[in-house]
């Protein structure tokens, strides 16, 4: 298990990652966060899920590499 090595603004990184809520993803990619939950459901952002599965978590890096990569399609 990784323990957390620094939290800024709100932005936990574990190891090299950096973990995102629904609502700091929204903020990055400039959209509602309903937008970030709809786009996670369509497999258009990958989340990973915590516990039972209610909170979605989000890598920044497989954010910035989806907005790049133009993966996200904005409905």
């Amino acid at each position: 298990m990784f323990r957390v090595e620094r939290i800024e603004d709100g932005v936990v990184e574990r190891g090299l990652e950096q973990w995102l809520t629904v609502s700091q993803a929204a903020e990055f990619l400039g959209v509602s966060k309903t937008t970030v939950r709809r786009l996670s459901n369509s497999g258009g952002l990958k989340s990973y899920r915590l516990g039972t599965g209610k909170h979605r978590r989000f890598k920044k890096k497989d954010v910035i590499e989806a907005l790049e990569g133009e993966e996200l399609i904005m409905l």
